[in-house]
This record gives C-alpha cells, sequence and structure tokens, in this order.
C-alpha cells in the first residue's frame, strides 16, 4: 500500500511538472522557432528625442555581444534606416533627417551577424515643423522701465503649455556689441544692466515642443519701441502754478505729475484771479534723452477734475532749459477717460529738459493725474 502511495504522488507530480512547461512553451511561444533559432537582445532602455523635422533615437547595447547592427522602421515599415553596432558601443545613437510634420511609429530591430533580429521594439513620437512654427506665440511685456543705468522688463504670462520655456532679449551693450541674453519662463522680471545708452532692444520667446528636444523653436524678434523712463531722479525746473493746499502741501504741486502714480495731481492755482491758459511744466531728466511717446491720465481725486484736464496741449524739448523745440503739432486729450491716452511723437531727438504746455481746457485751472515718458 506504501509503495502504491508513493507511486501515485511521483505520478502527480510529473503530470504537474509536464503541465506547467508546457504552459511555458505557450508562453514564449511567440519567441521561438522550430529548429531553435534564437533571437539577439533587442533595444535596451530605449529614448526618443523630437527636433524640427528629424528624431533623434538612442539605446543601451546591452549585454548581448552578438548584435552587429539594427535597423530602425517607419510609415509601417515602408522606410528604414541601418545603423551599425561596434563591439565597444555602449549607446547607441541615431538622428533621422528630412521628416515631414506629424505622429510617427518607430520600430528598432537589432541583428547579429546571420542576419537574426530581436523582438521589435515601437517608439511614438511627434515630429514638428512649420505648422508648430506657425503657432508659436511671444511673451508680452507688461512694462519695460528705462533707468539711468539698466532697463528692468517684466514679463507677462507665457504660453507654457505650448513649450515655452526661455525668453531672450537682443540688445547693444556699452561696447558695441551685440548680446543675446536669456531669461528662464519663470522670471517674472529680468534685467539688462549694460545695454548702451539711448538704444533700445528686440525680444523673443524660446519653445521646446517636448521635454526631450534635439531641437528650440523661436519666434521672430520683436521691437520694443516703448520703455518708459524711471523718474525717480527727475526734477521740476519751472511750472506755471499750483493751488497751495495748508492741510496737504504736496497734494496739487507740479512733482505729482511725474510720480509714477495716477492717483496723484498736479492741479494748478485756482484761487481769484485765477490764472488761465496756457499752463505749463519744464521737467529737467537730468541727462539727454530720445522722447517717442508719452501717455497721459486724468486726474482722478475730485469729480470736478474730470472736466478739468488740458483739452489741448503740446509737448517742446529743449538742451539748455531756455530754447524749446516744439514735439510735433498740439494734440487732443479727454480727460472724461480713466485710461491713459498714448502720445506718439514725431522726428524725436535727444535732450535734457521736457516741457509739457496746456494750451485750452472747460475752465481756467488745470488738473492732471500723470504723465509717463517713453524713449531711449
Amino acid at each position: 500500500m506504501k509503495k502504491l502511495f508513493y507511486y501515485m504522488a511521483f505520478v502527480c507530480i510529473a503530470v504537474t511538472v509536464m503541465t506547467a512547461c508546457k504552459e511555458m512553451d505557450t508562453t514564449y511561444k511567440e519567441y521561438l522557432v522550430v529548429g531553435g533559432i534564437t533571437y539577439p537582445g533587442r533595444a535596451s532602455s530605449p529614448e526618443i528625442y523630437t527636433g524640427r523635422n528629424r528624431v533623434k533615437i538612442t539605446w543601451s547595447r546591452g549585454t548581448d555581444q552578438s548584435v552587429t547592427k539594427a535597423r530602425i522602421y517607419w510609415n509601417n515599415y515602408s522606410d528604414s534606416v541601418e545603423v551599425a553596432i561596434h563591439p565597444d558601443d555602449k549607446i547607441i545613437s541615431k538622428t533621422i533627417e528630412n521628416l515631414p510634420e506629424g505622429t510617427y511609429t518607430f520600430v528598432i530591430k537589432t541583428f547579429d551577424a546571420a542576419n537574426n533580429s530581436s523582438v521589435p521594439v515601437e517608439l511614438l513620437s511627434a515630429v514638428y515643423g512649420d505648422t508648430y512654427q506657425e503657432g508659436l506665440l511671444f511673451r508680452p511685456i507688461k512694462t519695460s522701465v528705462r533707468f539711468t543705468d539698466k532697463i528692468e522688463v517684466e514679463w507677462g504670462a507665457a504660453n507654457i503649455s505650448g513649450g515655452a520655456y526661455a525668453t531672450e532679449i537682443k540688445y547693444i551693450d556699452e561696447s558695441d556689441q551685440e548680446r543675446i541674453k536669456r531669461f528662464l519662463i519663470d522670471e517674472e522680471l529680468s534685467v539688462i544692466s549694460d545695454i548702451k545708452p539711448g538704444t533700445s532692444y528686440e525680444y523673443r520667446t524660446a519653445y521646446l515642443p517636448q521635454e526631450l528636444s534635439i531641437d528650440t523653436f523661436y519666434t521672430d524678434f520683436q521691437p520694443n519701441q516703448y520703455s518708459s523712463f524711471h523718474t525717480g531722479d527727475w526734477k521740476i525746473k519751472e511750472y506755471s502754478s499750483f493751488h497751495p493746499d495748508a492741510a496737504n502741501p504736496t497734494r496739487n504741486v507740479p512733482e505729482n505729475f511725474i510720480d509714477g502714480d495716477p492717483t496723484t495731481r498736479w492741479h494748478t492755482n485756482a484761487s481769484a484771479p485765477v490764472p488761465g491758459y496756457p499752463h505749463f511744466v519744464v521737467i529737467d531728466m537730468q541727462s539727454a534723452k530720445t522722447i517717442t511717446a508719452i501717455e497721459l491720465f486724468r486726474s482722478r481725486i475730485t469729480s470736478n477734475d474730470r472736466n478739468n484736464g488740458s483739452k489741448t496741449f503740446q509737448l517742446s524739448i529743449s538742451n539748455d532749459g531756455v530754447n524749446f523745440t516744439p514735439l510735433g503739432e498740439v494734440m487732443n486729450f479727454d480727460s472724461s477717460i480713466d485710461d491713459g491716452q498714448f502720445y506718439e511723437v514725431s522726428a524725436p531727438f535727444a535732450a535734457r529738459y521736457l516741457e509739457f504746455r496746456g494750451l485750452s481746457g472747460a475752465a481756467a485751472s488745470m488738473s492732471m493725474g500723470d504723465m509717463s515718458v517713453f524713449g531711449n
């Protein structure tokens, strides 16, 4: 009886082993060929890097020294390229050029000297080109402020989801050399401290369509035409009048006209007898500057200010603070508008002194909020 028990146990174990082997054979059947052909080691740890009408494919050689070459296929195997693999190669790399923009499936097969091929490895990637390029958006400038020794650029929102990762500024430095500085997209404020005085700059946005990209795409360079001057060191040289306020001596002074704050005001004298138009202020900009535009803001301290701005005005510039040359024709201003009103200057040239002259208004006195000055 004991012998019969051992015999039955042996039969059960044998059946179990045979069944397991049969299942294993079924699992690997697709990799086996009748006659005992073995497959070379396949491409290990493959990576694909997209680019402009091209891709770069890399993989690790692995431990199989019988591999002598590889072939990369795409377009459903209708296109392919061969890659030689040398015994001392550890990382295999191949760049495929001149690919039309689109999405591709690439298949890598390795081969040994007997031309036996490995199990295929598939990689999916987009290829970028003119269509992607045409959709790029440059990162806008919020403000560009020109100080005596630097320019500060505050950036607006960038198209990060589209691949924007940096912004570049091209300018002429103090040694008359062209330079390009790159600022990453997470920087909201960029500083150029060596720009040549009297010059402007251009800017563009850099894009990587994917994290693994071998090519950078760029928007076209955009000229920055308007940098506002920092007025912190500017002085009021001369003015027509201001309305005194004993309770708040700085409430109506002409310095408020260039303090960068539209909520303050310069109010001319409104006491009888009220001095009428013209009302003027002469600003010492401390050094010669080329003015290309200004932006005017009305005063908003009281309801009367809405009707108390200058309806017409003229700008003039001077190098000696005495003899002034008009910057263009007489311009109109609407003091009922809260937003800044922008005026370009024709035929600008460098000068140290700037005069704002109000020529007419609804009332005899004048109230103005702020004036931003733009230029180089």
